[in-house]
């Protein structure tokens, strides 16, 4: 990894899927933004890649996770990892938004706005100042896009950062493109917002396109940076024309080279301004903020903690959450408080439509996009994501198949349908999970007396999955991957398979047909921590052969080969390996 580089001009957000164009081409990019949350606990692919940036580019780590204004309880295992992550990449520094993420246990996925009150500015400045005082530095907060206002606002969103720099010594990450948006759809001036940002306190400037919707301006990510924008941008520059900037770019990924076309831009902008500057009205005429104080509605207000649930609960589809929601919402000109609800509703109901599609592909090729589409909607009405890790959502999602399957006779043809869609998310959940550890093959050469103390421990690991169905679901998967349905009429639909799904030492995903004796020792390790003493006894009972198959197993890299307290080991010992052969 590079370290102690300062980060200076120009850099990009990375995307996997540019990876392989950058590895290739290695662009002159000063340095790069990775967004945490795509690479926390995973292996893999995605560690590979990251790794690989990280030996060749600067990095800082943008985070969507840690819920700062959340009233729920800080997530200390998501700050272990992020800091694990940090230390890892070298990440020169770590930003997050002004935001909440979660309520009452379910995720949005997105940046939702905050009431901008005293008890806000409270709460966030306790917060963060526990965060930075985990990882022992300041963090960048950014200024997130949004649609809604609070009636009990008292201030402006640039007074409050102004009010939370003084009062936690955090940095700021100024996204122009975000003001832009929400200055735009409020009908008000950029030039206001500027006006109370402290300049001696932004680190980092964000730079992203957006979408037009029926004359909203929406946060999309997804498009090259507007004209207003990079006008915005040049006015931000006269005053800090030596803070670092980085070009966004998450949806509807554009080629590479488009990417540091709108990078080269960024910073041809940049170097004019540094060429002939001259001292901004902003630079000449800024007084430090002081906090406009202002007449929150007389009705009756939501406090924190109500904001977010009521919030969470609209945009999960709750009508009479809705309903009340709109009721504590200023009104603006552009847009309907029904409307910018409905914004924050359809990006939490996209990001999990589009996390399902593209976990379950060929499901989707078997009853139709829009059959498909229809019943994610069912299931996300019913199935809330409860977890930060989006990669984990949907796991529920055959059994939701599996009662279409039963009641409905359009798909009475597809009876395995429900086993592909089990087949399809552990498929997804090998690509990310972590790889195994580091064993000793020297000593697993044979198994012997002492190596089947209860002191060694057999492990599958995470990364290898067993998989059984009455009907072969990998082979109609891979028909469908390949695009060879004729081959469907000559495969015989009625063959019961037991395979082995794991990713190999080049970190490719394998579909391997085990025999059902394998398939039963390996399914046992799957629930349970086993000790090599009962692998031995298991596998004999089995008709396979211990000291033959367990270095096998540890060179593909299927399995583990570990010590523990023989405390530990103690507790292990729950059955006779015979009554664990399940038929």
């Amino acid at each position: 990894m590079i370290k102690d580089i300062a980060i200076k001009g120009t850099g990009i957000s990375f995307r996997s899927p540019h990876w392989r164009s950058i590895m290739e081409t290695k662009p002159d990019i000063p340095w790069m933004e990775v967004l945490a949350d795509n690479f926390m606990g995973a292996g893999g692919m995605p560690a590979y890649q990251l790794d690989t940036i990280a030996e060749h580019y600067p990095l800082t780590l943008h985070s969507v996770g840690i819920s700062i204004g959340a009233y729920a309880p800080l997530d200390f295992d998501y700050l272990a990892e992020l800091k694990t992550l940090k230390k890892r990449t070298g990440a020169i520094w770590l930003s997050d938004h002004l935001c909440f993420t979660h309520a009452q246990g379910i995720y949005s996925h997105d940046l939702l706005p905050l009431p901008y009150t005293d008890e806000s500015l409270k709460h966030v400045v306790e917060r963060l100042n526990i965060v930075q005082d985990f990882f022992g530095e300041a963090l960048l907060i950014e200024n997130p896009s949004s649609y809604i206002d609070s009636q009990s606002n008292t201030f402006s969103e640039a007074e409050f950062l102004q009010q939370l720099v003084r009062e936690s010594n955090c940095q700021l990450l100024l996204d122009v493109n975000n003001i832009y948006v929400s200055q735009y759809n409020r009908h008000l001036k950029c030039d206001d917002y500027l006006y109370h940002i402290p300049w001696d306190k932004v680190a980092e400037i964000h730079l992203a396109g957006f979408e037009q919707h029926k004359g909203i301006l929406i946060d999309a990510h997804n498009n090259p940076v507007s004209e207003p924008v990079w006008q915005l941008f040049k006015q931000v520059l006269e005053v800090l024309p030596n803070v670092p900037a980085l070009v966004e770019w998450d949806n509807d990924l554009p080629p590479l080279t488009d990417l540091i076309g709108e990078q080269q831009k960024a910073e041809s902008i940049r170097q004019q301004i540094l060429s002939h500057r001259q001292i901004s009205t902003f630079e000449k005429e800024f007084v430090a903020p002081v906090k406009t104080r202002k007449e929150a509605s007389t009705h009756t207000l939501l406090d924190l903690k109500h904001w977010q649930t009521q919030l969470i609960s609209a945009i999960n589809g709750d009508t009479l959450a809705n309903k009340k929601m709109q009721g504590h919402l200023r009104k603006t000109p552009m847009i309907s408080n029904d409307d910018a609800l409905g914004i924050y509703q359809n990006n939490y109901q996209g990001t999990l439509i589009n996390t399902l599609e593209q976990c379950y592909k060929v499901c989707r090729q078997l009853i139709g996009n829009d059959a498909f589409r229809q019943q994610a909607v069912r299931y996300i009405a019913l199935s809330p994501s409860t977890n930060q890790d989006i990669n984990q959502y949907g796991s529920r999602f055959s059994a939701h198949l599996m009662a279409l399957t039963n009641n409905d006779p359009r798909y009475s043809a597809l009876p395995y349908l429900p086993d592909m869609a089990k087949y399809e998310y552990l498929y997804q959940s090998i690509y990310y999970a972590p790889g195994p550890p580091a064993n000793d093959l020297s000593g697993a050469s044979k198994v012997n007396s002492e190596m089947s103390s209860d002191l060694l421990i057999v492990t599958l690991n995470k990364h290898c999955r067993v998989f059984t169905s009455p009907y072969p679901i990998s082979k109609i998967w891979h028909i469908h991957e390949e695009g060879n349905l004729e081959q469907l009429q000559l495969l015989n639909i009625e063959h019961t398979e037991h395979c082995l799904l794991y990713r190999n030492h080049e970190l490719q995903l394998v579909t391997l047909p085990i025999a059902h004796a394998q398939f039963q020792l390996l399914q046992k390790m799957t629930t349970t921590t086993m000790p090599l003493s009962h692998f031995v006894t298991l596998s004999e009972t089995l008709g396979l052969e211990p000291d033959t198959l367990l270095p096998q197993w540890i060179s593909a890299g299927w399995v583990a080969l570990s010590e523990t307290l023989a405390l530990e080991t103690s507790s292990l010992k729950t059955e006779t390996p015979s009554s664990c052969i399940q038929e």
